[in-house]
């Protein structure tokens, strides 16, 4: 919707005050595209596919060589230019598509899932180039890679069933809205978790995490420590430690499907 290649059902969006409609590309020109999987030709070389790209971006001579060339080192494949991309890494082949979307300098770089066909290794290196990009550009990612997001991402947005749930800065969500837990780490989380929820029925966000224990509200542990702590040892639990947990966008994630909006999870308490 955002990129014109679909067409909304209702609404308007405004990129930098200009509409962008389906099938009108007056407005394109402010805008880079990256599509989860991109596709080109592999018996071109990288450079060669750039320069093909300033072709139809209007670009020609040493402009267009100057361009290509530039691109290549802004995302390390200037050693890599002259090899046809059908020897390129999954990696490399993101990285070329980013060169290739921000050829026309736009001032708006759309990526789809940029990492999330990539090994370890490619994975860091696109997600420090998107990081090193985003000093300069406006990077609108979409991901369902929460970890991602929290590494590079300065302001977010949650959707569920075509609604945005919350959006804004992602210290100031995570502050507002992210629920306040503790850790309890124990070598049998099912049945730890089994007896907090029997014994705090009225209480969401008991669950087990990782297999390394089990989290509940944090408030629950600050106002009823002494009485969790009697009914797990009058059912033999041993605990290794307790401790807060530190607030993720996974944690938030989870919470806003399960509860809606409450921030930091208090309007869940007993």
């Amino acid at each position: 919707l955002m990129t014109g290649l679909a067409r909304p059902s209702s609404g308007q969006i405004l990129l930098y005050g200009q509409p962008l409609r389906f099938g009108d590309f007056s407005a394109q020109a402010l805008l880079g595209y990256l599509s989860q999987e991109p596709r080109y030709y592999s018996w071109m070389t990288g450079l060669e596919l750039l320069q093909f790209t300033g072709d139809l971006f209007g670009f020609r001579g040493a402009q267009r060589i100057n361009r290509s060339r530039e691109l290549l080192e802004l995302v390390g494949l200037n050693k890599d230019g002259n090899r046809k991309i059908g020897g390129y890494s999954g990696g490399m082949v993101q990285r070329l598509g980013i060169a290739q979307a921000l050829y026309h300098r736009p001032k708006v770089l759309f990526l789809d899932e940029p990492v999330s066909a990539l090994d370890p290794v490619g994975r860091k290196e696109i997600l420090e180039l998107i990081g090193l990009l985003g000093k300069t550009t406006t990077v609108f990612m979409s991901t369902h890679i929460l970890d991602d997001v929290q590494r590079v991402c300065t302001d977010i947005a949650i959707i569920k069933d075509g609604t945005i749930l919350i959006s804004g800065p992602q210290h100031e969500i995570l502050r507002t809205y992210a629920p306040q837990e503790c850790l309890l780490t124990c070598t049998d989380p099912p049945t730890v978790a089994q007896i907090l929820e029997q014994r705090f029925p009225n209480v969401s966000g008991i669950r087990i995490v990782d297999q390394e224990g089990v989290s509940l509200p944090l408030s629950l542990w600050e106002s009823r420590q002494a009485e969790v702590l009697n009914c797990l040892a009058s059912s033999n639990v041993a605990l290794g430690s307790i401790g807060p947990v530190r607030s993720d966008l996974e944690n938030l994630f989870f919470h806003l499907m399960q509860n809606g909006l409450t921030p930091n999870g208090a309007a869940q308490n007993e």
